[in-house]
C-alpha cells in the first residue's frame, strides 16, 4: 500500500487531532443538540391529538424540527472536517472560522450527501455487493462537496475519481467509521431507552451520546482520508 494511503496513519492523525482539540470538537455538538435535538424530542412527546387541523399543524412543526435537526447534523459533521483541515494546515483551530466555512458550503454538503445516500440505498435494495461498492465509491462525497464547493453531480464524480483504485483504503477508513458511528448511535439509543424512565427522551439522549463519542472522530478520519486521496491525485496528475 502506498504511503499516502496507509490506513494506520489516518487513524493516528485523527486521534492526534481529537486529543489536541477535544473542546473544539465536542462543544459545538452539545450546543447544536441543545438548540435543535432536545426541543425536537420534547415536542415529539407532546403530539397527542386526533383533531385533523391541529394534527396537520403539529406534523408541519415536527417536519420543520426534523429538517433543522438534519441540517444541524450535517453542519456538525462538516464542521469536524473543517477542524481536521485547520489542524492539518496550521495546528490551531478556530471554532468560529470552522463553523463559518461549513455554513458557507452547507447546501452543497447536504444535497450531495443526501443524493449519495439515496444511490447507496438503491444499491443495497438491488443487492448487497452493489450497495457496498457504491458506499466505497461515494465515501468521500461530503468532504469533496465541502472542500471543493461542489454540487451533487460534481461531488459524486469527484468522490468516484478519488476512490478509484483505493477502494480497500476507503473501506478501511471512511466506510468503517460510518458503520462504527451507526452502531454507536444504535447502542446509545438502546441503552438510553433502558436507563431513563421516559423512553423517547432516553433514546434521543443515548443516540446523541453515541454520536458525540464517535461522530467527531469519524469526521476526522473521513476528512483525512479525503486529503490523502486528493494529494495522491495531485501527484498523479
Amino acid at each position: 500500500m502506498r504511503v499516502g494511503t496507509e490506513v494506520g496513519s489516518v487513524y493516528r492523525d485523527a486521534w492526534r487531532t481529537y486529543r489536541a482539540h477535544p473542546v473544539a470538537l465536542l462543544f459545538p455538538g452539545v450546543v447544536l443538540f441543545l438548540v435543535f435535538g432536545l426541543p425536537s424530542a420534547l415536542i415529539h412527546q407532546e403530539v397527542h391529538t386526533t383533531h385533523v387541523d391541529e394534527a396537520v399543524k403539529q406534523i408541519g412543526l415536527l417536519l420543520g424540527l426534523e429538517g433543522l435537526g438534519l441540517t444541524s447534523s450535517f453542519l456538525y459533521y462538516g464542521y469536524c472536517e473543517k477542524v481536521a483541515d485547520q489542524s492539518r494546515r496550521q495546528g490551531d483551530v478556530s471554532v468560529r472560522r470552522a463553523l463559518w466555512d461549513t455554513w458557507h458550503v452547507l447546501p452543497m454538503l447536504i444535497t450531495a450527501s443526501i443524493v449519495a445516500e439515496l444511490l447507496i440505498a438503491v444499491g443495497f435494495l438491488l443487492l448487497i455487493l452493489p450497495g457496498v461498492y457504491l458506499l466505497c465509491r461515494y465515501a468521500v462525497v461530503a468532504p469533496a462537496a465541502s472542500f471543493e464547493h461542489a454540487w451533487p453531480k460534481r461531488a459524486l464524480r469527484r468522490s468516484h475519481e478519488l476512490a478509484r483504485g483505493h477502494l480497500r483504503f476507503v473501506a478501511a477508513t471512511a466506510v468503517t467509521m460510518l458503520v462504527v458511528e451507526q452502531l454507536a448511535a444504535n447502542l446509545g439509543d438502546a441503552l438510553g431507552a433502558n436507563a431513563i424512565s421516559d423512553e423517547t427522551l432516553g433514546r434521543v439522549l443515548g443516540d446523541v451520546a453515541g454520536d458525540l463519542l464517535v461522530g467527531p472522530f469519524a469526521g476526522l478520519v473521513t476528512a483525512i482520508a479525503y486529503f490523502r486521496l486528493r494529494d495522491l491525485a495531485k501527484e498523479a496528475a
